[in-house]
Protein backbone atom coordinates (compact mmCIF):
# COMPACT_ATOMS: atom_id res chain seq x y z
CA UNK A 1 0.00 0.00 0.00
CA UNK A 2 2.75 2.20 1.04
CA UNK A 3 3.76 2.06 -2.79
CA UNK A 4 0.77 3.12 -4.30
CA UNK A 5 0.42 6.21 -1.46
CA UNK A 6 -2.27 4.72 0.55
CA UNK A 7 -3.17 3.70 4.23
CA UNK A 8 -5.01 1.52 5.80
CA UNK A 9 -7.47 2.99 6.41
CA UNK A 10 -8.05 4.98 3.58
CA UNK A 11 -8.21 1.63 1.65
CA UNK A 12 -10.87 0.62 3.90
CA UNK A 13 -12.60 4.14 3.43
CA UNK A 14 -12.91 3.43 -0.37
CA UNK A 15 -14.26 -0.16 0.15
CA UNK A 16 -16.67 0.96 2.06
CA UNK A 17 -17.88 3.80 0.24
CA UNK A 18 -17.67 1.66 -2.60
CA UNK A 19 -19.76 -1.24 -1.33
CA UNK A 20 -22.58 1.96 -0.27
CA UNK A 21 -22.05 2.73 -4.03
CA UNK A 22 -23.12 -0.57 -5.04
CA UNK A 23 -26.53 -0.89 -2.62
CA UNK A 24 -27.68 2.40 -3.94
CA UNK A 25 -27.11 1.47 -7.60
CA UNK A 26 -29.27 -1.78 -6.64
CA UNK A 27 -32.22 -0.20 -4.60
CA UNK A 28 -32.16 2.98 -7.21
CA UNK A 29 -31.89 0.18 -10.56
CA UNK A 30 -34.19 -2.43 -8.67
CA UNK A 31 -34.62 -5.22 -11.75
CA UNK A 32 -34.87 -2.39 -13.79
CA UNK A 33 -32.34 -3.52 -16.85
CA UNK A 34 -34.48 -6.45 -18.78
CA UNK A 35 -37.05 -3.83 -19.29
CA UNK A 36 -34.76 -1.08 -20.39
CA UNK A 37 -32.84 -3.80 -22.86
CA UNK A 38 -36.40 -4.52 -24.29
CA UNK A 39 -36.87 -0.92 -25.17
CA UNK A 40 -33.12 -0.16 -26.60
CA UNK A 41 -32.41 -4.00 -27.53
CA UNK A 42 -30.84 -2.73 -31.56
CA UNK A 43 -28.36 0.10 -29.14
CA UNK A 44 -26.59 -3.47 -27.89
CA UNK A 45 -26.61 -5.39 -31.46
CA UNK A 46 -22.81 -5.10 -32.04
CA UNK A 47 -20.42 -5.39 -34.97
CA UNK A 48 -16.60 -7.06 -35.08
CA UNK A 49 -14.61 -5.89 -38.01
CA UNK A 50 -11.31 -5.18 -39.01
CA UNK A 51 -10.63 -0.75 -39.04
CA UNK A 52 -7.54 1.07 -40.70
CA UNK A 53 -8.04 4.59 -39.82
CA UNK A 54 -7.12 6.77 -42.97
CA UNK A 55 -6.53 10.63 -41.85
CA UNK A 56 -7.62 12.35 -45.38
CA UNK A 57 -10.80 11.70 -46.98
CA UNK A 58 -9.62 11.51 -50.43
CA UNK A 59 -7.15 8.59 -49.32
CA UNK A 60 -10.05 7.19 -47.83
CA UNK A 61 -12.14 7.49 -51.11
CA UNK A 62 -9.29 6.10 -53.06
CA UNK A 63 -8.56 3.12 -50.40
CA UNK A 64 -12.14 2.33 -50.60
CA UNK A 65 -12.53 2.02 -54.39
CA UNK A 66 -9.31 0.26 -54.33
CA UNK A 67 -10.12 -2.56 -51.75
CA UNK A 68 -13.99 -2.64 -52.23
CA UNK A 69 -13.45 -5.55 -54.53
CA UNK A 70 -11.35 -7.67 -51.84
CA UNK A 71 -11.96 -6.35 -48.61
CA UNK A 72 -9.65 -9.11 -46.79
CA UNK A 73 -6.78 -6.40 -48.45
CA UNK A 74 -7.60 -4.35 -45.85
CA UNK A 75 -5.72 -6.47 -43.53
CA UNK A 76 -2.22 -6.23 -46.12
CA UNK A 77 -2.62 -2.41 -46.13
CA UNK A 78 -3.05 -2.33 -42.10
CA UNK A 79 0.43 -4.49 -42.35
CA UNK A 80 2.40 -2.25 -44.57
CA UNK A 81 1.15 1.01 -42.98
CA UNK A 82 2.62 -0.55 -39.40
CA UNK A 83 5.74 -1.96 -41.24
CA UNK A 84 6.50 1.76 -42.99
CA UNK A 85 5.13 3.89 -40.03
CA UNK A 86 5.20 1.66 -36.80
CA UNK A 87 2.13 3.33 -35.98
CA UNK A 88 0.05 1.00 -33.33
CA UNK A 89 -3.18 1.28 -34.04
CA UNK A 90 -6.33 -1.55 -32.81
CA UNK A 91 -6.87 -3.09 -35.77
CA UNK A 92 -9.73 -5.73 -34.94
CA UNK A 93 -12.68 -3.70 -32.72
CA UNK A 94 -16.28 -4.64 -31.72
CA UNK A 95 -18.39 -1.89 -32.24
CA UNK A 96 -21.78 -1.06 -29.91
CA UNK A 97 -24.72 0.63 -32.06
CA UNK A 98 -25.33 3.13 -29.37
CA UNK A 99 -22.06 3.80 -29.06
CA UNK A 100 -22.01 5.55 -32.75
CA UNK A 101 -23.49 8.53 -33.99
CA UNK A 102 -26.70 7.99 -36.18
CA UNK A 103 -24.35 8.81 -39.57
CA UNK A 104 -21.79 6.21 -38.24
CA UNK A 105 -23.95 3.54 -37.12
CA UNK A 106 -25.77 3.70 -40.57
CA UNK A 107 -22.99 3.37 -42.64
CA UNK A 108 -21.30 0.35 -40.08
CA UNK A 109 -24.64 -1.80 -39.60
CA UNK A 110 -25.87 -0.94 -43.15
CA UNK A 111 -22.82 -2.88 -44.28
CA UNK A 112 -23.12 -6.72 -44.70
CA UNK A 113 -20.46 -8.76 -43.20
CA UNK A 114 -17.74 -10.12 -45.38
CA UNK A 115 -17.90 -5.97 -47.04
CA UNK A 116 -16.50 -3.00 -46.81
CA UNK A 117 -17.81 0.03 -45.45
CA UNK A 118 -17.07 2.96 -47.29
CA UNK A 119 -15.18 5.95 -45.01
CA UNK A 120 -16.99 6.18 -42.06
CA UNK A 121 -16.06 9.47 -40.15
CA UNK A 122 -14.00 8.87 -37.00
CA UNK A 123 -12.33 11.69 -34.87
CA UNK A 124 -10.27 14.06 -36.96
CA UNK A 125 -10.14 11.40 -40.36
CA UNK A 126 -12.17 8.08 -41.23
CA UNK A 127 -12.12 4.55 -40.82
CA UNK A 128 -12.90 2.01 -43.09
CA UNK A 129 -14.18 -1.27 -41.72
CA UNK A 130 -13.79 -5.25 -43.03
CA UNK A 131 -17.24 -6.28 -41.63
CA UNK A 132 -16.90 -9.82 -40.69
CA UNK A 133 -19.82 -10.21 -38.04
CA UNK A 134 -22.94 -9.00 -37.33
CA UNK A 135 -23.75 -9.99 -33.42
CA UNK A 136 -27.58 -9.03 -32.08
CA UNK A 137 -27.74 -7.89 -28.62
CA UNK A 138 -28.58 -10.06 -26.28
CA UNK A 139 -29.58 -9.50 -22.62
CA UNK A 140 -26.21 -11.77 -20.46
CA UNK A 141 -25.19 -10.76 -17.06
CA UNK A 142 -21.99 -8.27 -18.86
CA UNK A 143 -24.91 -6.39 -20.72
CA UNK A 144 -27.51 -6.19 -17.66
CA UNK A 145 -24.51 -5.01 -15.62
CA UNK A 146 -23.40 -2.14 -17.88
CA UNK A 147 -27.37 -1.45 -18.33
CA UNK A 148 -27.40 -0.76 -14.35
CA UNK A 149 -24.63 1.78 -14.38
CA UNK A 150 -26.01 3.59 -16.88
CA UNK A 151 -29.49 3.73 -15.18
CA UNK A 152 -27.86 4.18 -12.01
CA UNK A 153 -25.60 6.88 -13.81
CA UNK A 154 -28.64 8.52 -15.38
CA UNK A 155 -30.03 8.90 -11.83
CA UNK A 156 -26.89 10.08 -10.56
CA UNK A 157 -27.03 13.33 -13.16
CA UNK A 158 -30.74 13.60 -11.95
CA UNK A 159 -30.22 13.98 -8.90
CA UNK A 160 -27.59 16.67 -9.62
CA UNK A 161 -29.26 19.06 -11.73
CA UNK A 162 -32.03 19.25 -9.27
CA UNK A 163 -29.62 19.28 -6.10
CA UNK A 164 -30.45 22.73 -4.57
CA UNK A 165 -26.35 23.19 -2.38
CA UNK A 166 -26.53 26.42 -0.17
CA UNK A 167 -23.17 27.68 0.72
CA UNK A 168 -21.94 28.98 4.29
CA UNK A 169 -19.30 30.47 4.74
CA UNK A 170 -18.95 31.17 7.98
CA UNK A 171 -20.97 32.83 10.85
CA UNK A 172 -19.13 36.27 10.67
CA UNK A 173 -19.82 36.42 7.06
CA UNK A 174 -22.96 34.98 6.47
CA UNK A 175 -25.45 36.24 9.25
CA UNK A 176 -25.55 39.75 7.40
CA UNK A 177 -26.63 38.44 4.33
CA UNK A 178 -29.28 35.54 3.72
CA UNK A 179 -27.94 32.06 2.12
CA UNK A 180 -27.27 31.81 -1.25
CA UNK A 181 -28.49 29.21 -3.52
CA UNK A 182 -26.24 28.06 -6.87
Amino acid sequence: MVEHGTTQAELERHLRDEQGREKLKEQVVAGQEAAYFEDHRSGFDRVRAARLYVPERDEALRLYGKLRGNPSQLLAVAQARFVETGDEETLFTTLERRELDAEQAALVFGTKPGELTGPVPSGEGYELLWVMQVLPGRFDETTRQRISSLLFDAWLEEKRRSARVEWFWGADEAAPLPAMSL
